[in-house]
């Protein structure tokens, strides 16, 4: 069966199973401030073994509050 996903899901129907899940803004907010900084971004950034700067606080924010749960 073939769906219409539109533009940015690439191949991805190509493969037997996939799933996608949805977040919100505020659950996951590296991922939103990194996508934020990707459009002033003009060449190649790699990040190996740090975390970007532009998101240092908020992931410290998310390792702080989850080590509550254990």
């Amino acid at each position: 069966m073939k769906f219409d996903m539109g533009p940015g899901f690439g191949r991805v129907q190509d493969f037997h199973t996939f799933a996608f899940s949805h977040t919100k803004r505020q659950e996951n907010a590296p991922a939103h401030i990194l996508a934020q900084q990707v459009v002033n971004v003009e060449d190649f950034v790699v990040w190996l073994e740090e975390c970007p700067g532009c998101i240092k606080h908020v992931c410290m924010h998310d390792v702080l509050s989850n080590s509550n749960y254990e």
